[in-house]
C-alpha cells in the first residue's frame, strides 16, 4: 500500500481534493474498488486516472464518466467503441493517440476531421495530402502539438499554416526550427518556447533578446530549469514561486537549502521529491493553544505524483499528534 493511500486511509477528515485524489495515479483501480465508502470524484476525477483500462470501465459502465475525457485518452479498441457507441463522442475518439491512421482507414466510425483527426497525434502531412485537401484546415492542423517538425519544414510552403499556433502548441519546436523560420514568426510570440522541452538553459542564455516568459507555463515550468539557473536568475526575473516549489527537478534538499526561494506551501506540498520524513515532521503539529495544525496543504498534496518509491509499509511513519 502506498504511502499516499496510507495517509488517505488514516486521515480521512484532513482537507483532500477528491478530484485531485480520484485523479492521482498513486491511487489503484483495486483501491477504489475496495472502499466504495470514500465519495470518489468520477466524472473529473477516476475519468483522468492514468491507471484506467476499458475493463474497469466495462465494470462500472454507470458510474458518471466523462465520456468526452475516455473518448479522448483511453486506451480503447474496436469491441470496447461498438459496446459503448451511444456514448463515445467520436469528435474526441477522433483525437485519440490510440486510434492510428490505419484504424481509422478500416473502421466507418463518424470520425471528425477538423478538430478531431487535426489534432491526433499520429497524424502525418502525407495523410493530409493523400485525402480531400480541401476537408482539413491547416489552422488547426497548426495546433497539433505532435506534428513532426519535419512534416511542416518540408510543407513550408505548399500549405497555409498558422506559424503562431505552431511555435505555441507544438510539443517538438526547437530553436533550429524556429531560427529556420524566424521570419514566419511574430516576435512576441517567441515566448511560446520558454517552457518547451527542447529549449534548455543555455539556450535561453544565448538568446537574451528573446521574450522569454518566466512565470507560470514558462521558464518556472521548463523541464530542463536548473537550480544553478534559477538562483543566477531568481531576483531579476518574475518566476512564479509555486510553480518552482513544485518542479520535479528541485529535490528535497535544494528545497531545504533554498527556503528562500522555494517558499510557497501549496507549491512544495505538490513537488514529488516530498519524503516520508517530511510529511512526518509536518503533520499534526501543535501551537500554542495545543491545536493541530499541518504545514502540509493536503488540497495541494492530494495531486502530488510522489516520484520516489517510498510506498512499502516497511517505510511506515510514525505520526506526531
Amino acid at each position: 500500500m502506498s504511502l499516499f493511500v496510507n495517509l488517505l486511509k488514516k486521515y480521512p477528515n484532513k482537507k483532500w481534493n477528491m478530484v485531485a485524489i480520484s485523479s492521482n495515479p498513486n491511487v489503484s483501480l483495486k483501491f477504489i474498488t475496495e472502499n466504495p465508502e470514500i465519495k470518489w470524484e468520477w466524472y473529473y476525477g477516476v475519468s483522468r486516472n492514468s491507471n484506467l483500462t476499458k475493463e474497469f470501465v466495462n465494470e462500472n459502465i454507470n458510474k458518471d464518466w466523462d465520456w468526452k475525457y475516455l473518448s479522448e485518452h483511453l486506451n480503447v479498441n474496436k469491441n470496447f467503441i461498438n459496446k459503448n457507441r451511444k456514448k463515445i463522442k467520436f469528435k474526441y475518439l477522433s483525437r485519440n493517440k490510440y486510434i492510428t491512421l490505419s484504424f481509422v482507414d478500416n473502421n466507418d466510425y463518424p470520425w471528425h476531421i477538423n478538430d478531431g483527426l487535426t489534432h491526433n497525434p499520429n497524424l502525418r502531412i502525407w495523410y493530409v495530402k493523400e485525402t480531400i485537401l480541401n476537408l482539413w484546415s491547416m489552422d488547426l492542423v497548426s495546433e497539433n502539438k505532435y506534428l513532426p517538425l519535419e512534416d511542416i519544414d518540408k510543407y513550408s510552403k505548399s500549405y497555409n499554416w498558422n506559424w503562431s499556433k505552431i511555435i505555441r502548441y507544438n510539443t517538438n519546436i526547437t530553436i533550429e526550427f524556429v531560427i529556420k523560420h524566424i521570419r514566419k514568426f511574430n516576435f512576441e510570440d517567441l515566448h511560446y518556447l520558454s517552457n518547451k522541452k527542447n529549449i534548455t538553459m543555455e539556450i535561453i542564455e544565448n538568446h537574451p533578446n528573446f521574450p522569454w516568459h518566466y512565470g507560470r507555463d514558462g521558464v518556472s515550468n521548463n523541464p530542463n530549469l536548473s537550480i544553478k539557473f534559477l538562483l543566477n536568475n531568481f531576483f531579476d526575473k518574475k518566476f512564479d514561486i509555486f510553480t518552482i516549489s513544485s518542479h520535479p527537478n528541485f529535490d528535497f534538499d535544494i528545497l531545504k537549502n533554498n527556503q528562500n526561494i522555494f517558499y510557497s506551501l501549496g507549491g512544495v506540498s505538490a513537488n514529488p521529491n516530498l519524503t516520508a520524513k517530511f510529511i512526518n515532521k509536518n503533520i499534526n503539529l501543535r501551537d500554542e493553544k495545543g491545536e493541530i495544525y499541518d504545514l502540509l496543504d493536503f488540497s495541494y498534496f492530494s495531486e502530488n505524483k510522489l516520484h520516489r518509491p517510498i510506498f512499502k509499509m516497511k517505510q511506515k511513519i510514525s505520526y506526531k499528534f
